[in-house]
Protein backbone atom coordinates (compact mmCIF):
# COMPACT_ATOMS: atom_id res chain seq x y z
CA UNK A 1 0.00 0.00 0.00
CA UNK A 2 2.75 2.27 0.72
CA UNK A 3 4.80 1.31 -2.41
CA UNK A 4 1.27 2.48 -4.14
CA UNK A 5 1.23 5.69 -2.49
CA UNK A 6 4.66 6.47 -3.85
CA UNK A 7 4.20 5.44 -6.91
CA UNK A 8 1.36 7.52 -7.27
CA UNK A 9 3.24 10.47 -5.54
CA UNK A 10 5.98 10.77 -7.97
CA UNK A 11 3.73 10.05 -11.23
CA UNK A 12 1.25 13.07 -9.84
CA UNK A 13 4.98 15.01 -9.29
CA UNK A 14 6.19 14.26 -13.15
CA UNK A 15 2.53 14.99 -14.14
CA UNK A 16 2.53 18.55 -12.42
CA UNK A 17 5.84 19.28 -13.92
CA UNK A 18 3.83 18.23 -17.49
CA UNK A 19 1.23 20.61 -17.21
CA UNK A 20 3.84 23.19 -16.20
CA UNK A 21 6.27 22.39 -19.23
CA UNK A 22 3.01 21.86 -22.07
CA UNK A 23 1.25 25.08 -20.81
CA UNK A 24 4.66 27.09 -21.19
CA UNK A 25 6.16 25.81 -24.16
CA UNK A 26 3.18 23.97 -26.30
CA UNK A 27 2.45 20.38 -26.07
CA UNK A 28 3.79 19.91 -29.28
CA UNK A 29 7.25 22.16 -28.76
CA UNK A 30 8.10 20.04 -25.42
CA UNK A 31 10.65 17.21 -25.00
CA UNK A 32 10.03 14.46 -22.43
CA UNK A 33 13.97 16.19 -21.29
CA UNK A 34 11.84 19.18 -20.79
CA UNK A 35 9.34 17.31 -18.21
CA UNK A 36 12.20 15.43 -17.07
CA UNK A 37 13.98 18.81 -15.97
CA UNK A 38 11.28 20.37 -14.29
CA UNK A 39 10.35 17.60 -12.12
CA UNK A 40 14.05 17.31 -11.37
CA UNK A 41 13.99 13.74 -12.16
CA UNK A 42 16.65 11.49 -14.25
CA UNK A 43 15.36 10.88 -18.07
CA UNK A 44 14.93 7.68 -18.20
CA UNK A 45 12.81 7.70 -14.56
CA UNK A 46 10.01 9.67 -16.61
CA UNK A 47 9.28 6.50 -18.51
CA UNK A 48 9.40 4.35 -15.75
CA UNK A 49 6.15 5.94 -14.96
CA UNK A 50 4.68 7.06 -18.31
CA UNK A 51 5.27 5.22 -21.46
CA UNK A 52 5.36 8.44 -23.75
CA UNK A 53 5.19 11.73 -23.77
CA UNK A 54 1.52 11.20 -25.29
CA UNK A 55 0.51 9.12 -22.82
CA UNK A 56 0.97 11.60 -19.97
CA UNK A 57 -0.46 14.34 -21.71
CA UNK A 58 -3.85 11.35 -21.48
CA UNK A 59 -2.96 10.88 -18.21
CA UNK A 60 -3.46 14.63 -17.32
CA UNK A 61 -7.01 14.61 -19.27
CA UNK A 62 -7.67 11.80 -17.67
CA UNK A 63 -7.28 13.04 -13.83
CA UNK A 64 -8.31 16.37 -14.36
CA UNK A 65 -11.58 14.61 -15.83
CA UNK A 66 -12.42 12.31 -13.12
CA UNK A 67 -11.43 15.46 -10.40
CA UNK A 68 -14.13 17.85 -12.66
CA UNK A 69 -16.72 14.48 -12.90
CA UNK A 70 -16.81 14.35 -8.95
CA UNK A 71 -17.22 18.25 -8.30
CA UNK A 72 -20.44 17.86 -10.82
CA UNK A 73 -21.44 14.74 -8.93
CA UNK A 74 -21.16 16.68 -5.77
CA UNK A 75 -22.98 19.27 -7.04
CA UNK A 76 -25.77 17.31 -7.81
CA UNK A 77 -26.20 15.75 -4.61
CA UNK A 78 -26.11 18.97 -2.57
CA UNK A 79 -28.08 21.83 -4.51
CA UNK A 80 -31.63 21.20 -4.80
CA UNK A 81 -32.76 24.27 -7.30
CA UNK A 82 -32.28 23.57 -10.54
CA UNK A 83 -31.03 27.29 -11.80
CA UNK A 84 -28.61 27.18 -9.21
CA UNK A 85 -27.25 23.72 -10.10
CA UNK A 86 -26.81 24.95 -13.57
CA UNK A 87 -24.74 28.05 -11.84
CA UNK A 88 -22.75 25.76 -9.83
CA UNK A 89 -21.54 24.03 -12.57
CA UNK A 90 -20.61 27.15 -14.29
CA UNK A 91 -18.66 28.66 -11.23
CA UNK A 92 -17.21 25.21 -10.25
CA UNK A 93 -15.43 25.14 -13.92
CA UNK A 94 -14.20 28.21 -14.32
CA UNK A 95 -12.90 28.40 -10.16
CA UNK A 96 -10.77 25.29 -11.37
CA UNK A 97 -9.62 27.62 -14.19
CA UNK A 98 -8.56 30.56 -11.58
CA UNK A 99 -7.12 28.06 -9.18
CA UNK A 100 -4.84 26.18 -12.14
CA UNK A 101 -4.77 28.05 -15.34
CA UNK A 102 -2.21 26.31 -16.72
CA UNK A 103 -3.68 22.44 -16.17
CA UNK A 104 -7.00 23.97 -17.97
CA UNK A 105 -4.89 25.43 -21.01
CA UNK A 106 -3.61 22.23 -21.39
CA UNK A 107 -6.54 20.62 -21.20
CA UNK A 108 -8.39 22.82 -23.87
CA UNK A 109 -5.61 23.94 -25.82
CA UNK A 110 -3.48 20.32 -26.66
CA UNK A 111 -5.19 18.04 -25.40
CA UNK A 112 -8.10 17.61 -28.20
CA UNK A 113 -5.49 17.67 -30.80
CA UNK A 114 -3.90 14.56 -29.82
CA UNK A 115 -4.89 12.11 -32.01
CA UNK A 116 -4.60 9.24 -29.08
CA UNK A 117 -6.96 11.50 -26.87
CA UNK A 118 -10.62 10.68 -29.68
CA UNK A 119 -10.02 6.77 -28.22
CA UNK A 120 -13.07 4.82 -26.59
CA UNK A 121 -12.37 5.28 -23.13
CA UNK A 122 -11.48 8.85 -23.18
CA UNK A 123 -14.57 9.59 -25.21
CA UNK A 124 -16.64 7.57 -21.86
CA UNK A 125 -14.99 9.76 -20.02
CA UNK A 126 -15.52 12.59 -21.47
CA UNK A 127 -19.12 12.11 -22.18
CA UNK A 128 -20.09 11.27 -18.87
CA UNK A 129 -19.91 15.18 -18.42
CA UNK A 130 -22.78 15.75 -20.54
CA UNK A 131 -24.82 12.52 -19.21
CA UNK A 132 -24.30 14.55 -15.55
CA UNK A 133 -25.61 17.55 -16.95
CA UNK A 134 -28.49 16.61 -18.76
CA UNK A 135 -29.76 14.83 -16.16
CA UNK A 136 -29.80 17.96 -14.14
CA UNK A 137 -31.77 19.94 -17.17
CA UNK A 138 -34.40 16.77 -17.13
CA UNK A 139 -34.53 17.27 -13.26
CA UNK A 140 -35.81 20.76 -14.01
CA UNK A 141 -37.34 19.98 -16.47
CA UNK A 142 -39.53 17.34 -14.31
CA UNK A 143 -40.09 20.21 -11.72
CA UNK A 144 -41.50 22.63 -14.00
CA UNK A 145 -38.54 24.68 -13.97
CA UNK A 146 -37.03 24.39 -17.16
CA UNK A 147 -39.13 24.21 -20.73
CA UNK A 148 -39.65 20.65 -21.95
CA UNK A 149 -39.37 21.77 -25.37
CA UNK A 150 -35.41 22.06 -25.06
CA UNK A 151 -33.33 18.82 -25.41
CA UNK A 152 -31.10 18.08 -22.34
CA UNK A 153 -28.21 16.92 -24.54
CA UNK A 154 -28.09 20.07 -26.52
CA UNK A 155 -27.75 22.62 -23.44
CA UNK A 156 -25.10 20.26 -21.95
CA UNK A 157 -23.11 20.59 -24.96
CA UNK A 158 -24.08 24.47 -24.84
CA UNK A 159 -23.21 24.68 -21.37
CA UNK A 160 -19.38 23.47 -21.76
CA UNK A 161 -19.19 24.76 -25.66
CA UNK A 162 -20.01 28.31 -23.14
CA UNK A 163 -16.94 27.41 -20.46
CA UNK A 164 -14.56 25.90 -22.75
CA UNK A 165 -14.98 29.53 -25.49
CA UNK A 166 -14.43 31.76 -22.71
CA UNK A 167 -11.27 29.83 -21.50
CA UNK A 168 -9.54 29.47 -24.64
CA UNK A 169 -10.30 33.83 -24.23
CA UNK A 170 -8.50 33.57 -21.28
CA UNK A 171 -5.59 31.83 -22.61
CA UNK A 172 -5.98 34.27 -25.69
CA UNK A 173 -6.61 37.63 -24.24
CA UNK A 174 -5.24 37.36 -20.85
CA UNK A 175 -6.79 41.22 -20.22
CA UNK A 176 -10.23 40.00 -20.45
CA UNK A 177 -10.07 39.26 -17.20
CA UNK A 178 -9.68 42.84 -15.87
CA UNK A 179 -13.29 44.37 -15.31
CA UNK A 180 -15.78 42.25 -17.57
CA UNK A 181 -13.83 39.41 -17.33
CA UNK A 182 -13.76 38.05 -13.99
CA UNK A 183 -15.30 35.22 -13.60
CA UNK A 184 -17.95 36.29 -10.78
CA UNK A 185 -19.11 38.62 -13.63
CA UNK A 186 -18.69 36.16 -16.23
CA UNK A 187 -20.56 33.38 -14.54
CA UNK A 188 -23.37 34.87 -13.70
CA UNK A 189 -23.77 36.33 -17.50
CA UNK A 190 -23.05 32.80 -18.70
CA UNK A 191 -26.12 31.38 -16.13
CA UNK A 192 -28.44 34.38 -17.88
CA UNK A 193 -28.30 33.55 -21.18
CA UNK A 194 -28.04 29.83 -20.44
CA UNK A 195 -31.29 29.48 -17.90
CA UNK A 196 -33.06 32.01 -19.63
CA UNK A 197 -33.07 30.26 -22.89
CA UNK A 198 -34.40 27.02 -20.78
CA UNK A 199 -37.42 28.54 -18.72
Amino acid sequence: MIAEDQLEKKRNHIRQAAVTVFARMGYHNSRVSDIAKEAEVAYGLFYHYFPSKDDVLIDIFQNAWTNLLKGLEHIDKKIENPVEKIKAVVKFSLDEYEKNPDLLKVIVMDVPRLDKFYSEENQRIFNRYFHRVSQMITKGQEAGVFNKDVSPQIISYLTLGAVDALIRQYVYNPSIKKGQGKVSKMTDQMVKVLVNGIL
